[in-house]
């Protein structure tokens, strides 16, 4: 699932903020829902057709279209995905 087109075809990604939404709306998700639960880990996960990601492995992979082998959070806040916040490991 990690190279899958879609990603980067249905979702829309603020990498300022760290945050991402549906483009077009899929599967009784309409366009415009912000995606994200935040775990107890204090990590945000989103379900995408059925596979779970991080979503700062999802901001990494939209703004380098490469996924990460691991991504830490600068600031030790681990739901700011903003992207200055990310420190990626290849």
């Amino acid at each position: 699932m990690k190279n899958n087109p879609a990603i980067r075809h249905h979702l829309r990604v603020d990498t300022d903020a760290g945050r991402v939404w549906e483009k077009e709306g899929r599967r009784g998700c309409p366009p415009g829902t912000e995606l994200g639960f935040l775990k107890d880990t204090g990590q945000v996960m989103l379900t995408f057709y059925g596979s779970k990601y991080f979503r700062s492995h999802i901001v990494v992979f939209m703004v380098h279209g490469k996924w990460p082998r691991s991504v830490t959070h600068k600031n030790g806040v681990r739901h700011d995905d903003s992207i200055e916040n990310l420190r990626i490991h290849w």
